[in-house]
């Protein structure tokens, strides 16, 4: 193909101007939230098993807001040192809700989690 044949030029204009103001009203949007978002706040307190037999799972969850604070991270401790995620902990945060599952417990997992 030449270069001749080559359309540069919109076939819509008008959609570009509609696409510019889409992503000026979201790029305000995304401004004024940040300033909307405080302190977290947990709305229900940490729950889980207090015993546990060795070999089984735990499970702990919490309920958080702000919900929907895109920048809001979470990191769990057990006897106030962070706990390294991997193959045995698993945390999720979705929408307020937190966990921590432990698989597979050893006498070692005991302590306070927060």
């Amino acid at each position: 193909h030449a270069k001749g044949s080559l359309l540069l030029d919109s076939q819509h204009p008008e959609g570009m101007k509609k696409i510019t103001a889409l992503e000026t009203r979201v790029a305000r949007q995304d401004s004024e939230q940040e300033a909307t978002f405080g302190k977290p706040v947990f709305t229900n307190p940490l729950t889980g098993t207090a015993n546990i037999a060795e070999g089984k799972p735990a499970h702990m969850e919490a309920r958080v807001v702000p919900v929907g604070d895109p920048n809001m991270t979470y990191e769990w401790s057990k006897n106030g040192e962070s706990i390294n995620m991997g193959s045995r902990f698993r945390a999720c945060h979705d929408f307020g809700y937190v966990t921590l599952d432990i698989m597979q417990c050893v006498p070692e997992d005991s302590g306070m989690y927060m």
